[in-house]
């Protein structure tokens, strides 16, 4: 039997299999924010400058209040991005703050689900949904439209969030990551 100066780490037999799982989708989901961040600090930067031709959304790219919580969320998702792909690392071999980071990731995306599925609602959904369908269903049809679109997509964004948080918080779970 011999000493080590090491502090005794779990073995991926002691790893929950559930643990395992969360640990590649933080990676997947990691490199799809990554991507997603990037692209929406690039809408953010040359907003207006796309030309989307006759789409009816293009006009929405260059609205100020757009451009501005795109670069937010875009630069918060690429910092949050980095720490989920470090966060699933550390899922992988068990350590104590990987669960705290998927549970802060958790909260934030969330909130940043709300937070970007109103904005969307505001600036693109509904005027998208005014142009292109107003005509046929009416304004107020439109409207009704675009919210059940924003809520439907903001309950979809919160899946993955409201997963980590039901798992990472079971008792179980915990006293596997302080043991």
């Amino acid at each position: 039997m011999s000493t080590s100066n090491h502090p005794p780490q779990a073995e991926s037999s002691d790893r929950p299999v559930g643990v395992t799982i969360f640990a590649v989708l933080h990676l997947l989901f990691a490199a799809s924010g990554l991507l997603s961040a990037t692209l929406s600090l690039v809408f953010s930067a040359l907003g207006g400058a796309i030309d989307a031709g006759s789409i009816p959304i293009g006009e929405n790219l260059d609205e100020p209040a757009y451009r501005v919580v795109s670069g937010v969320l875009g630069t918060l998702d690429l910092f949050l991005s980095i720490a989920l792909f470090a966060a699933g690392l550390g899922l992988l071999k068990m350590r104590t703050w990987a669960r705290q980071v998927s549970l802060v990731y958790a909260v934030y995306a969330m909130i940043a689900a709300v937070v970007s599925n109103v904005v969307q609602y505001s600036l693109i959904y509904r005027p998208l949904i005014e142009n292109v369908a107003g005509e046929a269903i009416g304004k107020e049809g439109a409207s009704v439209m675009a919210i059940v679109l924003a809520v439907a997509a903001a309950c979809i964004g919160m899946i993955y969030p409201f997963a980590i948080l039901i798992y990472f918080a079971r008792p179980g779970i915990k006293r596997k990551f302080t043991a």
